[in-house]
This record gives C-alpha cells, sequence and structure tokens, in this order.
C-alpha cells in the first residue's frame, strides 16, 4: 500500500490537486487545509476516495481509497485523526511548534501523543504521517525536540525515511519562503513489526504549491 502526508500550508490548489491525482496513493494524509476551495476541489476531484475531514480549526483529513475501515476517531482538539483498518491504525499528525507554544506545553504535548500511539500499538500496527515539528537536518536540533523522536523511537516506532536513508543528511521535507535553513519536520513512523515491510520512504522536494514537501512510504501489506 501506499501512503502520502502533506502539509499544504500556503498551498496553490491547483498543483496540489494535480498532484495528488498523479501521485496515485492509496491512504492520503493532509494537514492545515484552511480554505473552502480547497475542500470544494478535493471533493470533486478525488471522488475515489472516501473522504473524512476534520474542516474546523487546523483542516486536517484522510482519505482512503479502501472501504475496509472500521472506527474514525478525532483527538488531541483536532491535532490527530485516527482511522482503523482490519490490521492496522493510520494517523494523521499535525503536531503544535516548540516556538509558538513554548516547551513546556510542546513536552506535554509529545509526551501525551506517544502514549496515545502505544495504546494503539498494543492492540494493532501503526502507520502515523503528517507535520510532527521535530526539526532534524539541521545544526543545533533543539533538545526538546531532539527528546521528541527518541522517545518515540524508543516505544517501538521507525522513522522510515531515516530506515531507509540512514546516510541522508541533506534532505528536507519543509522550505520557509524567508529563510535559507531548510529541514525535515513531516515524518512517516511505522510500528516496529511493520519495518520489513518497508518498501519506499521517500520526500518529493521538487514538488511545489506549499512550504512543505509531499512525503510517502510503500509497505507492503
Amino acid at each position: 500500500m501506499k501512503f502520502l502526508s502533506w502539509d499544504t500550508n500556503k498551498r496553490m490548489i491547483d498543483k496540489m490537486i494535480e498532484f495528488l491525482l498523479n501521485v496515485n496513493s492509496d491512504i492520503l494524509l493532509l494537514q492545515e487545509i484552511r480554505s473552502p476551495d480547497v475542500f470544494s476541489e478535493i471533493n470533486n476531484k478525488l471522488v475515489d476516495y472516501f473522504q473524512i475531514w476534520n474542516n474546523v480549526g487546523y483542516g486536517m483529513a484522510i482519505l482512503s481509497r479502501s472501504r475496509d475501515m472500521k472506527n474514525f476517531r478525532i483527538d488531541f482538539n483536532g491535532r490527530v485523526m485516527t482511522l482503523e483498518f482490519e490490521n492496522f491504525y493510520v494517523v494523521n499528525v499535525l503536531a503544535p511548534s516548540s516556538i509558538v507554544c513554548g516547551s513546556e506545553e510542546y513536552t506535554v504535548w509529545h509526551k501525551s501523543l506517544r502514549r496515545f500511539l502505544n495504546k494503539l500499538q498494543q492492540k494493532k500496527n501503526v502507520i502515523v504521517g503528517g507535520n510532527f515539528y521535530i526539526r532534524t537536518n539541521i545544526d543545533n536540533i533543539p533538545f526538546i525536540e531532539a527528546n521528541a523522536m527518541n522517545y518515540l523511537l524508543k516505544f517501538g516506532f521507525v522513522d522510515t525515511f531515516k530506515e531507509l536513508h540512514p546516510e541522508d543528511i541533506s534532505s528536507f521535507t519543509y522550505q520557509p519562503f524567508n529563510e535559507s535553513n531548510n529541514r525535515i519536520i513531516d515524518y512517516f513512523f511505522i510500528s516496529e513489526n511493520l519495518k520489513e515491510k518497508l518498501t519506499v520512504a521517500d520526500i518529493f522536494k521538487d514538488t511545489f504549491g506549499s512550504s512543505h514537501c509531499p512525503i510517502i512510504v510503500e509497505l507492503d501489506i
């Protein structure tokens, strides 16, 4: 199965829709879709997908070609969406920025997220993607963000891009418009049990339409 995640903040609708149609993913995780025009375009053009929307606040969605889902829930004040399938969970995440919310709130939020994901993982495998706001591939990664990453890995999750590209220190998923310091803040993590089924983890660095790059994983499930 092919999974794609994209924070579409500051997006250009036509380019975004064209890319989503061409990439042909089984499941799409979208964050920061705040424009009614984007809602309408996706509804009208991605008709092959079953669409679940969280239009309030942050503007998030999970789109699935498979109808074999069981349950759905929204948590963390609209920042986390979970879709349950027969053999796994898919989780869409839009974490708060440590710069905006402060280190204490950021740390508490990520601790709560880890507990939430761990509870899911005790039932079945988890595939979680989105904007985690953990800045890597930059010099002097903030301590609280490094901790957020390290503890997530200790809870039995695999950073899919790092797993398949361990020597890559130049890739990025976020391109600040007013800065030259690109960095990775968008990820797919999977349960350790799925590591052997991971075949692709990539970043579409040349895809325009947002300050974030789409990311993709493929799993033999």
